[in-house]
């Protein structure tokens, strides 16, 4: 007798029924876990962006920004409104700001649950806990800012006119503001690598490159000892004839006044008539002692004025190199380098309390650098400052979190 199999379709059919409920089950429970998954990962790097935003170009150490508390409260601020806007209503976590090897890294978990039907049969558990990492690093670098060949110490205005001021192979600086004409000119060169720096206020000029704000520098060569000694030095009274010694105030006659090499100190005013020149036969260092030495030479012209490639001869010691005029630190009688035709001199210049006048037409060359004063005019049209430099000095270092990457 045939065997009686009626009802085995309607078994095979509900196993199966079954089995594909179940399975969809676990493919909803898991497919949802997945998504909060990928919803938890979108909300972490969110966050962690976010988060490094607020610590690039911040200024410090690697480890001093770790250790700024304000700092991490801000990012971390950052960080939890747009994981919140990604994952509402995620548990709160902390950022965790660590250094290596100077790279600031930034790193932020994010959690989320999903509760479980069937799935629960899989895991043994009512939910499915998700926690997805993203991190982000900064790279701490250190910069050097306001170098300079050419610096303007004071922190008021620097009023130029529409002289041209041009550097090579070194940068510009101001402490404070620059007013220029529109006709001014204020270029260096290689642009590539030199800067024209001003932590005030810009009016007027055309500059190449554009010019950057910086912040306010120290005196460059304040490590140079002043007052200079006149030791061994004897008072002396026509410079143009007696070589180098101690000078008073002294008017150079008309015609070329050729200083001898060596030191020599200078407490009152040396002036100048229309058609003087004053040059120099070898390297000489013109020290201008506080209250009362200047250089006035606005009627005339220096020509050929070199500098001493090393101390200047004769010179007491504590004397520096390299330098053609300096003046006392706090010795604020101007420098007038006007003139009626072009201004050679070859050397350092230091008047940090002095202002240089540049007025008048004529060109001022200035060879090896650097000047340091309080500020300089020019209100001739035209006039022209070069400024042939061997490098800059000076300026701040600045260490600040670079741009940011993500990391993981």
């Amino acid at each position: 007798m045939r065997r009686d199999e009626r009802g085995a379709v309607t078994l095979v059919v509900t196993f199966f029924m079954v089995a594909l409920c179940i399975c969809a089950a676990l493919v909803t429970d898991f497919g949802m876990a997945y998504v909060n998954k990928r919803q938890a990962q979108t909300a972490a790097d969110a966050a962690v962006m976010a988060a490094g935003k607020v610590y690039a170009g911040k200024s410090g150490t690697c480890a001093s920004l770790v250790g700024d508390m304000t700092l991490l409260s801000q990012a971390e601020t950052a960080a939890d409104q747009l994981r919140l806007a990604n994952m509402p209503s995620s548990p709160n976590v902390d950022l965790v700001p660590s250094c290596a090897t100077g790279t600031l890294t930034l790193d932020y978990h994010v959690t989320a649950s999903s509760p479980l039907g069937l799935g629960q049969i899989v895991t043994g558990t009512n939910q499915l806990t998700v926690d997805r990492e993203a991190q982000s690093s900064l790279k701490v670098v250190t910069t050097l800012l306001g170098d300079c060949a050419l610096c303007f110490l004071g922190t008021g205005t620097t009023d130029t006119g529409n002289a041209d001021y041009s550097v090579s192979n070194g940068s510009i600086h101001l402490n404070g503001n620059l007013s220029a004409g529109p006709n001014g000119m204020w270029t260096v060169t290689p642009a590539s690598s030199q800067t024209v720096g001003v932590t005030g206020t810009v009016s007027g000029g055309q500059f190449s490159p554009a010019y950057i704000t910086e912040p306010v520098i120290p005196d460059p060569l304040a490590s140079m000892s002043l007052p200079l000694s006149s030791t061994g030095l004897s008072a002396k009274s026509d410079p143009c004839s007696d070589g180098p010694g101690v000078y008073g105030a002294f008017a150079i006659p008309s015609g070329t006044c050729t200083l001898s090499a060596g030191a020599y100190v200078i407490t009152g005013a040396w002036t100048m008539k229309n058609n003087s020149t004053l040059t120099s036969s070898g390297g000489v260092t013109l020290y201008f002692k506080s209250a009362g030495g200047s250089l006035d030479a606005k009627n005339g012209v220096i020509a050929g004025l070199k500098a001493p490639t090393g101390t200047p001869a004769g010179a007491p010691a504590g004397w520096p190199s390299g330098f053609g005029i300096i003046y006392d630190r706090d010795n604020a009688n101007a420098f007038s380098a006007q003139g009626n035709g072009n201004t050679t001199i070859t050397g350092a210049i230091y008047a940090k309390s002095a202002t240089i006048e540049f007025n008048g037409t004529s060109d001022f060359h200035f060879v090896g650098g650097p000047i340091v004063v309080k500020s300089g005019t020019g209100n001739g049209n035209q006039g022209t400052v070069y400024v042939e430099s061997t490098g800059n000095v000076g300026g701040v270092t600045q260490t600040n979190a670079g741009t940011m990457t993500m990391s993981k």
